[in-house]
């Protein structure tokens, strides 16, 4: 999580627990990056809506939202990446408006990306 995200978690646990005692300040958004800063923000935001829908009166801890993020895997953005170098190939809006040498340079981008993509592939 940026910090930024983290402040945003903060002020969502002051909206739903109004008579919590989380001071908002710096230093408690500090405070709270310096756990969550390797969090995934959509599931640590999935995670506080689930314990509030829970019944939980009481606001939650950093402990009680802490969610690690899973290790990258570059095979799960392997597909991803290629479907979207795909759509970008033939999507002639933003092609058209580039000059012969941007073209070019927009190929040689995507014909490292694929080389490299297909070099790292892993072994089935």
């Amino acid at each position: 999580m940026t910090f930024e995200e983290t402040a945003i978690l903060l002020n969502a646990i002051v909206t739903y627990y109004p008579n919590a005692r989380i001071e908002k300040s710096k230093d408690t958004v500090i405070a709270w990056h310096k756990v969550m800063d390797d969090c995934d923000e959509p599931q640590v935001e999935d995670k506080l809506l689930a314990y509030v829908k829970a019944g939980n009166h009481f606001p939650p801890t950093p402990a009680d939202l802490y969610i690690k993020k899973a290790a990258y895997r570059p095979e799960h953005d392997r597909e991803k990446t290629l479907a979207h170098l795909n759509m970008i190939r033939y999507e002639s809006k933003t092609a058209d408006r580039l000059t012969p040498e941007q073209k070019e340079e927009v190929d040689r981008v995507k014909r490292d990306i694929e080389r490299i993509l297909f070099e790292n592939q892993p072994n089935v």
